[in-house]
């Protein structure tokens, strides 16, 4: 186990938090990945505290995908969670170089809203700032 790994591990069992991964299908997740024939092993991952959850669709890397054989890590989830307010859309497309007539970019910044408020509804503000060293 990694440090990188080992400190997402840390963090959930500190907090009593269950991570469970459900291979779903293989195929295209992202926009792109139909137009360049490319598909991918996709997930559900699953965060678990009581009677809360918190669940996303997850696109394994290219590299990882292999008909559901390699499962992503608690740590994969963890580093790729939405942890900041997008905030206005202008400003998400001026912070990651995105055009604002967009379509693309428009489509990101709503999915990475809708993932946002569930990250904040699932974690405590405090457990959101230590998460932002998990990456």
């Amino acid at each position: 186990m990694n440090e990188y790994t080992e400190k997402a591990e840390i963090f959930l069992k500190d907090r009593r938090i269950k991570f469970s991964a459900s291979y779903l299908k293989h195929g295209a997740k992202f926009n792109d990945d139909q137009k360049r024939g490319v598909e991918r092993d996709i997930w559900r991952l699953t965060l678990r505290r009581e009677k809360h959850n918190m669940s996303v669709r997850f696109g394994n890397s290219e590299h990882a995908s292999d008909y559901g054989n390699t499962a992503p890590s608690a740590y994969d989830l963890l580093a790729c969670l939405t942890k900041n307010d997008p905030g206005a859309f202008e400003d998400f497309c001026a912070d990651f170089g995105y055009t604002e007539d967009s379509r693309t970019a428009l489509k990101t910044w709503k999915a990475c809203c809708r993932e946002y408020v569930k990250v904040e509804a699932f974690f405590t503000t405090p457990e959101l700032e230590e998460l932002q060293d998990i990456n």
